[in-house]
């Protein structure tokens, strides 16, 4: 139910810019959207390069829609989705202007996110890192439930653990999410995704070490009852 969901919003997302821009041909990219939808269906997977020429808010959220087509996922479908998704053009900048939209009040997009783990790129990580420095709990965009509630940075941290990022931080069962966090804030200012002096920012939200004190604490409180 919620892929089917998913790629309702996805696909309804692309018809709505469709119709909403009288400079392109509404019609034919309908039919095209069609087209390459009954394909997929039957295994084939030959069109989906093709939805990387549409405009590019209905390239990048048409084709991510493909990939959540179905009750699964093929390794063939994965691949030719990504491969369509990076040649879109404009991806990241469409991205990354959608991200500081709804980032305005706080909020994210967990599509947003999804998309540019799977696009898997230097170009997605630069338009992911410097929401690994947002540190509000914000109510969520696009999820199972309007009543979760979130956060920018633990959702950057989530996309870009998704990623094959060779210097990435490596962490152990020791490691807190707060200093999971904070190794990603520096290796943001490693790569220069975010200006030197961003170094003032580096932290994790106070919810985060909140619990993390009240989980150290737990233990002893345990322990003391007990003797």
């Amino acid at each position: 139910m919620r892929l089917f969901l998913l790629l309702f919003w996805t696909s309804f997302q692309a018809l709505a810019f469709a119709q909403t821009s009288p400079a392109i041909d509404k019609h034919a990219i309908q039919v095209k959207m069609q087209e390459i939808g009954a394909q997929v269906d039957v295994g084939d997977y030959t069109g989906i390069a093709e939805a990387a020429h549409f405009p590019t808010p209905i390239a990048v959220r048409f084709t991510y829609g493909l990939y959540n087509r179905g009750s699964s996922i093929d390794d063939r479908r994965y691949k030719a989705v990504i491969a369509a998704l990076r040649r879109v053009p404009g991806h990241a900048d469409y991205l990354r202007e959608d991200m500081a939209r709804i980032a305005v009040n706080g909020d994210f997009s967990e599509k947003d996110y999804d998309i540019l783990s799977l696009i898997n790129s230097r170009e997605a990580q630069a338009v992911i890192a410097p929401y690994l420095f947002d540190l509000r709990e914000t109510p969520v965009v696009s999820g199972d439930s309007p009543f979760d509630r979130g956060d920018n940075c633990g959702e950057a941290v989530i996309a870009l653990e998704r990623m094959t990022i060779p210097d990435a931080p490596k962490r152990s069962l020791a490691t807190s999410n707060s200093e999971n966090l904070i190794a990603w804030q520096k290796w943001a200012m490693a790569n220069d995704f975010v200006p030197a002096n961003w170094i003032s920012r580096v932290g994790a939200p106070e919810v985060w070490l909140k619990f993390e004190r009240l989980e150290k604490a737990a233990p002893s409180r345990s322990r003391a009852s007990t003797e």
